[in-house]
């Protein structure tokens, strides 16, 4: 872009239009020649008069600078100054002034156009002059030069009408540049800083260069950058050269550009690229960065070091003029450059402030004492500034050579000045004691003495050099005593700061246990005793003998001791608390037949389904929508029409691979008739592919990465996946148990029998064999995983299996686990048989069986008992009862045969026998003869209704026998004593029981399986006696059987296929011991019989009520069924009373007494069978909960 033809503009009052190039502001332009400065002074600093020429029509377009030949460009100039365009000719011919391949023709014209060019400025108007160079400065988009020289414009009082219509014109293109360039700063700045970090300095100075000439301030990321290029050009020794940019510096031109390097639209990403296909001097070989110092973000660090050239790119041409500037060697002529620099900053700022007078003055200095500090840009720059300085202070030139000589003296003068000066400065730093700042100021004096030694003459030069050298040794010699003051000073200081060092870090010691020991005060109120002991622990560190410290931890120490005994006491107090609790827990009886953990849908979750690998979470979730959307469908269409119907209802993904297709005659015009009505979508997609396949090359379809794909059933099948089955819960073998045991008085004594002597006898109902010995199921282990195998072969997918000659399938056996390569669709089937094989096996049957007994009964009895006896004063009452006092006339009678006298019968008895009493010192209870009576013996009327009543009424049953064993509810006796004995007894009883007797054995068992309950009590008892016979002496040895009373459960049960009846075999039974007869034997000692109750030893005779059924029934799921049961009822009415008396009124009651008493028992056989389903059983205690797992595993 560098190459642009330049676009010429007119400048007018009425159509406005400025003649601008596209050739950046920037180039150097160095003097090679003094020749050549001196004519280019002499051109730069005269005055023009006002030019008509600005007015001028558009120029012809002209080729690019760099494609014109010498005498074309210096033909162009000649143009340009007879069109009065001074200042662009003056550009072009100072190109020329540091080339030295011009023929002696176009050196010749050179000479002529530069004396013209001179002249022609003398002459021109300033203000013209200023308009020119603000045009020209815009056109090389140096906003900052544009704006100095409009302000000089606008500030003299000679401007016309016309000239400030230009100006503000200028100013208005010039503040449209400016603001496109500033919204661009970001882009130019980020440029900079990339080119920066790459090392390409001089690209990256360059492009600050646009910024600043644009007016644009530099923010400090901006600013940092300038500062570190410009310290590597002071470690350099020359400065980057500052390259042209490429232009679009034409007010509605410039813009962010692309890669390509054209304009970019607005909305693209911006790449600055200003400078087109320039060459910078840092892309070639010469200016090196060290990897290791490449910043990882932001602008590198001022002091960040660079890897200078070599010496071979380090040299300086031989025909550069500033090869002969000095190369800095130290720190003082590096300070003296960056202060020449400064001062040419300064003197910069000045002009551009329009402080022309303090600007020319600055200039003249620099270019006086610190030329070796500048290159040949930068001091033509300043040549050019100063000739601007003076034709805008509207001062002439006068004579080059006088004005060289002049400044030559002047030179000399600044610079005995300034060495003077710096001498002085170095006496007086080194009075000072300031030995660092009078060397810098002595080699600073050198420095400049030798900067200015072509100026000076040879002597003086001497004798000012003999000076420095004088300066340079005092100061070595105060520098040596300095240095020994200084080192004794420093050993005082080293002594002094050790002892202070010493009493300072005892007190921070003491201060830093001072602080400990409040530590673990506060520590010990917080009672936080083991960190109290941790801190006491770093005290005696620092001081172990600290006897605060030792006391301070024997006491914690103790205190932590006691502590932690109370604590292990509390934890051991507290967990015998929870271990009764749990005791007392675990007592608590429970209603449900199963019941689940508190945390059952927290383990759920957690563990998941065992089989998750089958399907990826996509694929169930595509499988789920298929099986639970239900669509209509009435197909007469081509195959593509209905699969694309079918994306659209269902919105899924369908995937057809018509290839494979194609080799089964099926492609998208295929015919598909259905009709169905609202069935699922995976459904219609079975059905869609059994219309258009071949049964023998079948078509299918599949899910795949969340896609529904439709293709051949040879394509599909190579879509495998490995999936682990855990099948080691159905190699369990469910054996049945068939031996229950009979209990029964017969088969205890039949095991009895069977005892040897001594040994003992019975048999225990838990002495059977628990192992199932079914032959039909007693299969290895083995066996049961081949049939296994051989289910899931044979019912999911035959062919496909390699054991039946496919090549789909694979499966392998390992621990009780199948390892199964298969298709997805396959894998769904075999899960699906698995688990129902797996839910036919956890069907459980819950068998509750019921004796249940209800015993009623009832007894009543009122009696009366009345016996009179008369004649009870006779004689022979009256003479017994001197014998004995506890005589009375009653006991002359007995009516009982059983109880009478052996010398009397019934009635009246002929001996008499008193109470075993004494009465007045006499004993009673004297048997003694009865007298003959005077004239009549005494006469017993007695009556014995009640006790044949009674007698009878024992034998009524069991609870008749025991209420009348025991005394009566009410009775009344009493007895009346004169000449006539009256005796008389009343009872009353009446009685009601009810008892209900349940017995419920409960049993849980697999469906189909055969089981057993039994529950007894056993109790020993002698069955059997062995004689042990010696010579005159015999023994018992008893043999000892068990009988058991209890009740025991055999059954078989299965659960129809509707899962609501239980067909079940039952046999049950209970038993009761009534009690133990006793009964005695005999054997022959001695020739003589001897019995064994002799020596108390007797054979037991238990009896036993059993009761027992065996049956078969099929009763529903948690319903009841009576298996059988009995009814025994048992009903005495007892009455005995005196014949005739007894049926007369009123009377009868005295001479009538009654029982009535009725016993009802009735056995009831019930069972209730309950089926037990787990998924039931969980929704019942967990509703929902297996939704939510299908849901969390099944996509």
């Amino acid at each position: 872009m560098c190459g642009e033809t330049p676009t010429p503009r007119r400048v007018g009052t009425s159509d406005l239009e400025i003649t601008m190039t596209k050739k950046q502001y920037g180039s150097s332009r160095v003097f090679g020649r003094s020749s050549a400065a001196i004519v280019a002074l002499a051109g730069l600093s005269v005055g023009l008069l006002a030019s008509p020429t600005l007015a001028q029509d558009p120029e012809p377009t002209e080729a690019p600078a760099s494609t014109q030949t010498p005498t074309q460009s210096l033909d162009r100039a000649e143009e340009l100054l007879n069109r009065g365009r001074l200042i662009e000719a003056q550009h072009i011919l100072g190109d020329f002034i540091k080339t030295d391949t011009l023929t002696d023709d176009q050196a010749d014209m050179l000479d002529r156009l530069m004396g013209s060019l001179d002249r022609r400025l003398r002459s021109a108007d300033p203000i013209e002059i200023s308009l020119q160079k603000a045009e020209f400065a815009l056109a090389q988009g140096d906003i900052a030069a544009m704006r100095r020289h409009l302000d000089a414009v606008e500030r003299s009082r000679d401007i016309t009408g016309s000239q400030r219509e230009i100006a503000e014109a200028l100013r208005t293109k010039g503040d449209s540049v400016a603001s496109t360039v500033e919204s661009l700063a970001g882009d130019f700045i980020e440029q900079a800083r990339n080119d920066y970090i790459a090392g390409r300095f001089a690209r990256a100075k360059s492009t600050l260069a646009v910024l600043t000439r644009a007016g644009v301030e530099l923010p400090p990321e901006a600013d940092a950058i300038r500062t570190q290029i410009f310290n590597i050009e002071l470690e350099r020794g020359r400065p980057f050269h500052i390259v042209e940019a490429a232009g679009l510096f034409e007010p509605g031109v410039l813009a962010r550009l692309t890669d390509e390097g054209e304009v970019a639209a607005a909305d693209e990403t911006p790449l600055v690229d200003l400078f087109g296909e320039a060459t910078f001097e840092d892309d070639q070989p010469g200016v090196i960065r060290r990897d290791d110092d490449q910043p990882d973000d932001g602008v590198p660090p001022l002091d960040a070091p660079i890897d200078l050239p070599g010496d071979d790119a380090a040299q300086p041409d031989v025909d550069d003029p500033g090869a002969g500037q000095p190369q800095p060697d130290d720190i003082i002529e590096r300070s003296l450059r960056v202060a020449a620099q400064a001062k040419l900053a300064e003197a910069d700022q000045a002009f551009a402030n329009a402080e022309y007078n303090r600007a020319l003055t600055l200039y003249n200095e620099l270019l006086a004492t610190s030329k070796a500090y500048f290159s040949p840009e930068q001091i033509q720059q300043i040549q050019q500034n100063a000739s601007d300085a003076r034709i805008s202070l509207n001062q002439p030139g006068g004579d080059l050579i006088e004005e060289f000589g002049n400044s030559q003296e002047a030179a000399r003068t600044e610079l005995r000045r300034e060495f003077d000066n710096l001498l002085q400065q170095a006496q007086q730093k080194l009075d000072s004691g300031d030995v660092a700042g009078a060397r810098e100021r002595a080699s600073s004096a050198r420095l400049v003495l030798n900067g200015g030694k072509s100026i000076l003459a040879e002597s003086e030069y001497e004798t000012r050099l003999a000076q420095i050298d004088d300066m340079i040794s005092k100061i070595e010699t105060e520098a040596i005593n300095i240095q020994i003051r200084e080192a004794q000073q420093r050993e005082q200081d080293i002594r002094l700061r050790a002892e202070q060092d010493q009493v300072k870090a005892q007190q921070q010691r003491q201060a830093k246990i001072n602080e400990q020991l409040d530590r673990v005060r506060a520590l010990q109120f917080e009672q936080k005793y083991s960190e109290a002991l941790e801190v006491l622990d770093q005290t005696l560190f620092l001081d172990p003998n600290n006897p605060a410290a030792l006391l301070m931890k024997d006491i914690l120490r103790d205190v932590v001791i006691t502590r932690r005994y109370q604590g292990i006491s509390r934890n051991r107090k507290f967990e015998y608390a929870n271990l009764t609790l749990d005791n007392y827990e675990a007592s608590t009886p429970i209603s449900e037949i199963i019941t689940y953990p508190d945390d059952w849908p927290r383990l759920s979750l957690n563990r998941g389904e065992p089989v998750s690998a089958a399907e990826k979470p996509e694929n169930r979730r595509v499988l789920t929508a298929l099986e639970t959307q239900r669509i209509p469908v009435d197909f007469d269409n081509p195959l593509g029409d209905v699969i694309g119907f079918l994306e659209t209802v269902t919105g899924q993904n369908f995937d057809v691979d018509w290839a494979s297709l194609n080799l089964l005659s099926i492609d998208e015009q295929t015919p598909v008739q259905l009709r169905l009505n609202n069935v699922p979508i995976n459904t219609v997609l079975d059905r869609i592919v059994e219309k258009i396949s071949d049964p023998f090359s079948p078509a299918g379809w599949a899910v795949h990465d969340g896609i529904i794909q439709i293709a051949s059933e040879e394509v599909l099948r190579r879509n495998t996946a490995l999936v682990i089955y855990d099948i080691r819960d159905l190699l369990i073998e469910v054996p049945d148990y068939e031996d229950a045991p009979t209990i029964d008085l017969q088969n205890v004594l039949q095991s009895a029998g069977g005892g040897g002597g001594g040994g003992g006898g019975g048999r225990s109902p838990f002495s059977g064999n628990l192992n199932n010995t079914n032959d039909n199921q007693d299969r290895d282990r083995q066996d049961r995983i081949d049939q296994i195998v051989d289910i899931i072969q044979n019912n999911v997918d035959f062919d496909g299996w390699q054991d039946n000659g496919g090549d789909t399938g694979f499966i392998q056996e390992l621990s009780g686990a199948l390892i199964i390569r298969n298709t997805p669709k396959n894998h769904r089937q075999i899960s699906g048989l698995l688990s129902q094989i797996r839910a036919q096996r956890a069907m459980q049957i819950n068998v509750e069986t019921r004796f249940l007994l209800v015993n009623q009964d009832f007894f009543e009895e009122i009696g009366f008992d009345l016996d009179v006896y008369f004649g009870a004063d006779n004689n022979q009452v009256q003479f017994a009862r001197a014998n004995d006092p506890t005589i009375r006339a009653s006991d002359f009678f007995e009516f009982n045969p059983s109880a009478t006298a052996t010398d009397s019968g019934v009635g009246l008895q002929r001996s008499v026998t008193g109470a075993a009493n004494t009465i007045n010192g006499v004993a009673g209870g004297t048997t003694q003869g009865v007298i003959n009576p005077t004239r009549y013996s005494p006469i017993g009327a007695a009556q014995n209704s009640l006790g044949l009543t009674e007698q009878l009424g024992g034998n009524a049953g069991n609870f008749a026998s025991s209420i009348l064993s025991a005394a009566p509810a009410l009775g009344v006796a009493g007895q009346f004593l004169n000449d006539i004995q009256v005796d008389f007894l009343v009872k009353a009883t009446q009685a009601d029981q009810r008892s209900v007797q349940l017995t419920a054995p409960r049993l849980t068992f697999t469906n189909g399986q055969i089981a057993n309950i039994v529950v007894a009590t056993q109790t020993a008892f002698v069955s059997q006696l062995t004689p042990v016979v010696a010579t005159s002496a015999v023994g018992f040895t008893p043999t000892v059987s068990v009988v058991s009373e209890g009740v025991t459960m055999e059954i078989e049960g299965t659960v129809s296929s509707d899962r609501r009846y239980v067909t079940m075999n039952v046999q049950t039974g209970v038993s009761r011991i009534d009690g133990f007869a006793e009964q005695p034997v005999t054997a022959v000692a001695g020739g003589q019989l001897v019995n064994s109750e002799d020596v108390q030893s007797f054979i037991q005779l238990p009896t036993v009520t059993v009761t027992r059924i065996q049956t078969t029934v099929t009763a529903p799921d948690q319903g009841t069924v009576l298996l059988g049961g009995q009814r025994l009822v048992t009903e005495f009415e007892i009455e005995t009373g005196v014949p005739v008396v007894s049926k007369i009124p009123i009377l009868s009651r005295f001479f009538t007494n009654r029982i009535e008493s009725k016993e009802e028992q009735t056995l009831l056989i019930l069972i209730k069978p309950t089926i037990l389903i787990q998924a039931e059983q969980e929704e019942r205690n967990f509703p929902g909960l297996g939704d939510t797992i299908q849901n969390s595993f099944g996509g």
